[in-house]
């Protein structure tokens, strides 16, 4: 009744649950339970979608990992240092994975890529050259040589052409393309749908640093 009673709240656990639990002595109640050996997270701007997707890959929220095949038609294998790969993938041997690297099936990376910290989904290829840095590659894409992608989240079907750099807090939509020796500004969002005034904005991976592995 009181959340029915303030409807107007734009963001429910800043504003109404504060000024409720403030307002206690009007006999209003919020109850709470503490979770000690679970894991819980909501997903609400791109800097929380890629801590969660992280937590994932770092198997914090085991049994929740990507080779415990939670989808019917995954297969991935674990092959340590939190790197996972499903069939299908083809890398170079010249290519640098380090920790926290997934690979989806289908995947093709070619010579002297560099991947760091970065989700890869399936039927991408990434061309010679490539430094994908704690990204997002959802799937279906293109990545030129020489490019650079950082921080940044690339829907299904875009493509980042040759010696093109995506920096940190770049969003690009579904089958847009950043052309050759394009070099973005930071949290740059591209989308081929007509701009939505009512939409609220976000500022990518957030005004302060990136944040770090510990």
């Amino acid at each position: 009744m009181q959340f029915s009673d303030n409807f107007d709240y734009q963001d429910v656990r800043r504003h109404f649950i504060e000024n409720e639990v403030l307002n206690w002595e009007l006999g209003m109640h919020i109850y709470s339970y503490f979770i000690e050996k679970e894991y819980a997270a909501r997903v609400h701007d791109p800097r929380t979608y890629h801590s969660v997707c992280r937590d994932i890959v770092r198997r914090w929220t085991y049994p929740m990992v990507p080779d415990a095949q939670l989808l019917l038609d995954t297969s991935y294998t674990h092959y340590g240092s939190y790197v996972y790969k499903e069939q299908g993938v083809q890398i170079a041997q010249s290519v640098k994975l380090s920790s926290g690297v997934v690979i989806g099936a289908n995947t093709i990376i070619e010579e002297g890529c560099e991947i760091r910290n970065t989700v890869i989904g399936r039927n991408c290829i990434i061309r010679k050259g490539a430094v994908i840095e704690n990204s997002h590659i959802w799937g279906d894409n293109v990545i030129d040589e020489h490019a650079q992608i950082r921080y940044s989240i690339v829907c299904n079907g875009a493509v980042v052409r040759q010696k093109a750099v995506v920096p940190r807090g770049c969003v690009l939509s579904f089958n847009t393309a950043v052309g050759t020796l394009v070099c973005l500004p930071e949290y740059t969002r591209i989308t081929t749908l007509a701009e939505d005034p009512t939409a609220d904005g976000f500022d990518g991976y957030g005004d302060d640093e990136p944040a770090t592995d510990s």
